[in-house]
Order: C-alpha cells, then structure tokens, then sequence
C-alpha cells in the first residue's frame, strides 16, 4: 500500500518534503487514520499490518521520524494553511494552553471548522521552565505562526481567551496588523443568566453579535483538545508518554492532520446517510464530523478520491451562533 497514491491529499500536504519524508509522514498518518489510536504502539502496529514488517522495526521508525531535525514542522503547518485558507473569508483561529501530563504544557494554534477545530501549529514547553518565559514563548509563537500566514496569503482573525490578557499581548497583536491603522475597542457584552461578562478587546469593525458570534467559536479548540487528548472520546493522544518536546509538537500535527482528513470523510458519510451523526432533539448531533470519519475510515477512504480538493470542499465553515438578543439596532 503506497499513502500517497491512496490518499492523493497527503501527496499534496508533503509535496515541499523531500520524498523519503513524504513516505515516512504518509504512512504514519494513514497508520493513524486506520487505528484511530495516536497511541504510538497502535500507530506501530497498523504500520506493521500495512507494510509487513516486524512490530518492533515499525516502533523504532516512528521514533526515529519524530526525532528527524530535518522534518519542518512549520513548512507542515504552512501546507495547512493554505489548504484551509482556500475558502473565502478569514481563517478563525483559536490559540490555547494545554497540560501534557507534568511534563510539559502544549500551545496550540487551530483553525475553527464546524463546531470544531483543526490543530496546524503546536509548541511544547517543559512546565518547570514556563513560569520564566511564559510570555516570549507566546510571543515567538505568535510571530512564527503569523509569518506562515503571510507566506501563503492568507488573513486570520485570532481568537484568545483570558489566559492572554496583558498590554503587551495586545500591543504585539496590533503590530501583527501589515496596514498598521488599528483602533482597539472593548466590548462588554453580559447573557442572561450568565455568571460574569464577556469583555472584548478587538480590532474588528463588524457589528457586535458578529464579534461575538467569532469569540464563541472559541470553544471549538476545547472541544479539539478532548477529540486529540482523550481516552474515552478521543483518539488516546494521552496515552502516549513521550519525554521530548519535539516528540510532542510533531505527533499533534499528525494528529491534526488525521482530524482534517476525518472531518472531510465524516462530511461526506453524511451526506450519503444523514442520520449517521444520531441527533438527538434537545442537544443536535451526538457524534462529531472527525468521529464519524474515524469509524467510516475504512469503508469510505476506498469508496473516495481523498484529494485535496476534496477536503477542501467537504471541510464545514464555522458554525457561528447567532444571538437574538444582540441583534438590535448598533450604532
């Protein structure tokens, strides 16, 4: 089985790899396509079963594609870029802090899609080290993911929650802007029944229920943690220990990758059988896009022609909620 034939999308994400990378890459996003499991000894295994080789050979290439310096994760994360960043409109992306077992904290960066979020750029951080650079270690992040916006055209509204509130996060993100004619509003907006106030700081001229219908998305990013990170909803990313950083961002990537692909199938599984999310009346779909693409991976993959543009298509826009009560006339 050759990944990048079966799956022309993956030979589109690695064309900019050198070919051996594009091997290596494809096979172990298909390996966790399959199993459904970031667990490195499930990846293992599927490649085992995919490629007739010894599980304990197939162990010791994972690991040595995770520890390859030459492999550049943010040329990855630019490949991402541009394929989400086709469609019209600006990419939401939401930026958040997530705990790795007690070794290190996970800062992510994911682009907003349906009710969820797709991962395309991840920096690991050993905890004991993040109290003394917290804040230049967003701050390169930022920059980082930023230049790769720039490098394929593409415009992103950022999405951050409290955890970012400081002058001088506001300052950088405003120098972010190329046109360099920013004013920043704060907006303060209070639901009913709400325990406290959602105050804003953009620079975005939409209207109000706009602003806040793009902050809502937000949470998508909680919800990605849980798709990458859980046991029991998830695809087991926890269950993997990992003792490097590196080992870290780049299987996240992987996975992002996975989740792209996921999504885009459980699009299309739906839309063939559009009772297969199992909604229920009071609380929609019990089942997300990725989850359905995960269980329908065999059957589908074969049935599809897994092209970028495929994905690209079948990749939902973000579901932004409308609020009624923040629809009245604004000045």
């Amino acid at each position: 089985m050759n990944p990048l034939r079966c799956y022309p999308a993956l030979s589109t994400l690695l064309r900019p790899f050198r070919r051996s990378q594009q091997k290596t890459c494809a096979a172990v996003v298909a390996a966790l396509c399959q199993c459904a499991q970031a667990s490195s000894f499930a990846i293992a295994g599927r490649l085992s079963c995919l490629t007739d080789v010894q599980l304990g050979s197939t162990l010791t290439r994972l690991y040595r594609f995770l520890r390859n310096d030459r492999f550049d994760d943010w040329l990855l994360t630019e490949q991402l870029l541009r394929l989400l960043g086709a469609r019209p409109g600006p990419l939401l992306v939401a930026l958040d802090w997530a705990c790795w077992h007690d070794r290190f904290s996970l800062l992510t960066a994911s682009v907003c899609v349906g009710t969820r979020s797709i991962p395309v750029a991840a920096a690991a951080c050993a905890a004991r080290n993040l109290s003394r650079s917290q804040n230049l270690f967003e701050e390169t992040f930022l920059r980082l993911c930023v230049d790769r916006l720039r490098a394929v055209g593409v415009s992103a509204v950022w999405l951050c929650d409290r955890g970012f509130h400081r002058v001088g996060w506001l300052k950088l993100m405003v120098e972010m802007r190329q046109d360099g004619a920013v004013r920043v509003r704060l907006i303060g907006v209070w639901a009913a029944g709400a325990k406290e106030v959602w105050w804003l700081a953009t620079d975005l001229e939409n209207r109000v229920s706009k602003a806040v219908a793009y902050y809502d998305r937000r949470m998508g990013i909680e919800e990605q943690f849980r798709d990458a990170k859980g046991v029991r909803f998830g695809v087991k990313l926890k269950w993997t220990r990992f003792t490097r950083p590196e080992f870290v961002e780049r299987m996240y990537l992987l996975v992002g990758v996975a989740l792209l692909l996921w999504t885009g199938v459980g699009r299309a599984a739906e839309e063939a059988e559009p009772k297969v999310r199992l909604k229920s009346k009071t609380e929609g779909a019990r089942l997300s896009l990725a989850r359905i693409g995960s269980y329908y991976w065999q059957r589908m993959s074969k049935r599809l022609q897994l092209t970028a543009s495929f994905v690209r298509e079948h990749l939902p826009p973000p579901r932004l909620r409308l609020f009624k009560w923040l629809m009245a006339p604004q000045k």
